[in-house]
């Protein structure tokens, strides 16, 4: 697979794009709760994710061998656990917690298989694809009662 300049630039652009988004928030004349539902619907600072969605894609075709797949994936969750526990402590003022999801879920798109033990273990359970699956209704709902509650 031939190495092209396109897939960094969008995400270097996109992450410039969300950054400038956030800073602009802080700027619009109007309460802060309007200016955050303002950006909140704008499809710019959702950019830097459909660029790693993209690239996740692009290097998912790639093979990479079981043995470093697995270890990367090990570290990835370990580093998502340590976030977890440790964000209101110290991480939190470092990481931009949008930042930090979209590249973990990269992560895990790309270095995740069908064979892989911790994805089997944590994403493949019934528990997992029952959240999976009602997921979406229940941020849809949530969504629509904040809206509806301003």
């Amino acid at each position: 697979m031939r190495f092209r300049l396109g897939v960094p630039i969008a995400i270097a652009t996109s992450a410039l794009f969300y950054l400038l988004t956030v800073y602009v928030q802080q700027l619009l004349p109007m309460t802060e709760n309007d200016a955050s539902i303002a950006v909140g619907w704008n499809p710019l600072p959702y950019l830097f994710s459909f660029c790693l969605g993209m690239s996740a894609y692009k290097l998912r075709s790639t093979s990479v061998k079981p043995a470093p797949q697995n270890l990367l994936m090990a570290l990835v969750v370990l580093a998502i656990i340590v976030y977890l526990v440790t964000s209101s402590i110290w991480v939190r003022p470092f990481v931009n917690s949008y930042f930090f999801y979209s590249v973990a879920t990269f992560a895990v798109i790309c270095l995740g298989s069908q064979q892989n033990f911790l994805c089997k273990t944590f994403f493949a359970n019934r528990l997992a694809k029952f959240l999976g699956l009602i997921s979406y209704g229940i941020y849809l709902r949530k969504r629509g009662s904040n809206q509806v509650s301003m």
